[in-house]
């Protein structure tokens, strides 16, 4: 039987990681299902035709766009059901403590994120192919490769994304009131104009990769910080 008496911290946490991977190895597969069919189902981000001579062209382009949006979303509703109750009292199948357990779910979700850019962007070449395939096209690539800059993007808006609905439905569990509150002051700043996209954006994209990064850090260490301090104080209250 196993004892955290003779596991480190390192090697629950990695146990627990491994655990999660194997038990919820269909989120990585209907993740993958989503973003092909939503890429297929889209007719690109925009076309045009033209012709030289007696040949006829058309020129389809396709990029992240609608895929970047659905990761968003995936990440916010996965964020979410890993902090739930149901989902909570299934990882403690291997033995652990509150603590290990929310930071075993956070590397998941940064697993998770990683997963989610790099089927963004085989979903897109699938999508590619099957319509040359389907529709008998001949294709001409003028560019099929991304920018570092641009997965990196990717990836960091899903990570933030889901580790701001882990720490939601963790502050919402703990307490509706505070919850309630805090969407309030959001909803009205963002009707105010206090808080918008644009803002959100702006505060992340800057010109230098070093700030970039210095503030995502910064900003994952609040939430990530803030819901590991709530399930803490959860575990010394019901003791």
């Amino acid at each position: 039987m196993t004892s955290l008496n003779n596991v480190s911290l390192a090697q629950n946490i990695w146990q627990q990681l491994l655990w999660k991977c194997r038990t919820f190895s269909s989120t990585f597969t209907t993740v993958l299902i989503v973003q092909i069919i939503f890429s297929v189902l889209s007719s690109g981000s925009g076309s045009s035709g033209g012709s030289y001579g007696s040949l006829l062209y058309n020129e389809s382009i396709y990029s992240l766009d609608l895929l970047f949006i659905i990761s968003i979303f995936s990440a916010i509703m996965l964020g979410w059901l890993l902090a739930t109750q149901s989902i909570r009292n299934d990882n403690y199948s291997v033995v652990t403590t509150n603590f290990t357990e929310t930071v075993s779910t956070l590397l998941f979700l940064v697993v998770l994120s990683i997963f989610t850019v790099f089927s963004a962007l085989s979903s897109l070449y699938i999508t590619v192919f099957t319509r040359l395939l389907f529709f008998d096209q001949v294709m001409v690539i003028k560019s099929a490769l991304f920018e570092i800059s641009t997965l990196f993007i990717f990836l960091i808006f899903v990570l933030i994304a889901g580790s701001a609905s882990y720490f939601a439905k963790t502050l919402f569990d703990i307490s509706k009131i505070t919850f309630l509150l805090l969407t309030i002051v959001i909803i009205y700043s963002m009707q105010t104009g206090g808080i918008s996209e644009s803002t959100f954006f702006e505060f992340f994209l800057v010109q230098s990769m070093g700030e970039m990064l210095g503030k995502v850090l910064l900003v994952l260490t609040i939430f990530w910080g803030l819901t590991i301090a709530i399930r803490q104080r959860r575990e010394v209250i019901r003791r």
